[in-house]
């Protein structure tokens, strides 16, 4: 997956798709600009219940920023009981 286009399409895909239940994005290149048009994306979608984030190639170091890291919680985003990214041990 490269960074802008492909994560535009995942994105404009969530919006639009009422099937998918689970998505698994892990050990990409997403960027945190990609990450938050996923997340947005997020609001038009009732059917997901599980997205896979973890391990972004390329966007921090093992255990830094934006790598390993737990994520919050999604406010505000119907139908995803939780994100499934591990929290950094």
């Amino acid at each position: 997956m490269t960074p802008q286009g492909d994560t535009q399409a995942v994105a404009e895909m969530l919006m639009e798709n009422k099937t998918l239940q689970s998505l698994n994005i892990e050990s990409n290149f997403i960027t945190s600009a990609g990450m938050m048009s996923i997340i947005k994306a997020m609001h038009h979608n009732t059917t997901l219940r599980e997205l896979k984030v973890d391990n972004q190639v390329g966007t921090g170091t093992p255990g830094g920023p934006g790598r390993g890291q737990g994520c919050p919680p999604l406010p505000g985003v119907p139908g995803l009981p939780r994100p499934a990214v591990p929290a950094a041990g």
